[in-house]
């Protein structure tokens, strides 16, 4: 598979929609792009047995990590 085909795939542009999401709604609390994207990528979500937001996008589970950051916004623990 050529990267051009895999950018096309329709998996990987759900993907890659889910990650700027998320980057975005992370980004709106942090304040900085930068320290969005490393915490998306390096902080562990609890109730996830330690899985980044990033790996949870990756296994295709971006619903997960809209509902814990709408309990976080919610009041819940983070």
């Amino acid at each position: 598979m050529t990267r051009a085909t895999r950018v096309q795939s329709k998996k990987i542009q759900s993907l890659l929609r889910g990650m700027l999401e998320i980057l975005s709604r992370v980004e709106t609390k942090t304040g900085s792009p930068l320290v969005a994207y490393a915490s998306y990528r390096g902080v562990p979500i609890p109730g996830f047995g330690g899985m980044t937001a990033d790996r949870l996008v990756r296994e295709g589970k971006i619903d997960a990590v809209r509902t814990y950051l709408d309990e976080v916004d919610d009041g819940g623990y983070a």
